[in-house]
């Protein structure tokens, strides 16, 4: 059996993406493994530390949580989010789209803060803020931290802070120094 040009870049193309799904599959692992070390240690410095469920959909990510953290905050919960690698198409997608690897944290409190604060990262890579309080707090915060950063909010609901951030350019420094660093932003 002899098989067309049409026939063979079929193949070639399933081969591609086989070893991609392969290959990211196999980066993820162990990305997610770097991560889940590198976010426990600055965790636990703030409280018992313990997993959260399994995130839905295909999501490769996890989540660490401390349910009785010590003061300044009550609750930390932490997931992170993995780019999809183990799909080419999708991770070229999300690429595209300026994303990658991301940590989320959601912070309680233990009582509502006064002020509100928002800064989101804009499409030309400088912050628009929102509100009133501490101004200077979070200038000399996204001083240190900015090009991590995409999006930062305090607000009175729960999650009183929340916290968006690439995680490639914030792994070279500790994340207990990080979250020290948040935690000086409510003080």
């Amino acid at each position: 059996m002899e098989l067309t040009l049409a026939q063979w870049l079929v193949i070639g193309i399933c081969t591609v993406l086989i070893l991609g799904y392969i290959l990211g599959y196999y980066y993820n692992r162990q990305q997610a493994g770097r991560i889940l070390a590198w976010l426990r240690s600055g965790l636990e410095k703030w409280g018992s530390v313990s997993v959260g469920e399994k995130l839905p959909g295909m999501i490769t990510g996890g989540q660490l949580i401390v349910k009785k953290a010590s003061e300044p905050f009550q609750r930390i919960e932490a997931v992170y989010l993995l780019a999809p690698r183990e799909n080419l198409f999708f991770w070229l997608f999300h690429r595209l789209q300026g994303r990658g690897d991301e940590l989320v944290l959601k912070i309680i409190l233990p009582k509502a803060p006064k002020a509100r604060m928002e800064a989101k990262r804009s499409w030309r890579s400088d912050f628009l803020y929102q509100g009133q309080g501490a101004e200077e707090k979070w200038a000399a915060f996204l001083a240190r931290h900015g090009r991590a950063v995409f999006h930062l909010a305090l607000r009175r609901e729960a999650p009183h802070l929340f916290v968006r951030v690439y995680l490639p350019a914030l792994m070279a420094d500790s994340a207990g120094a990080f979250i020290a660093s948040l935690s000086e932003l409510i003080a």
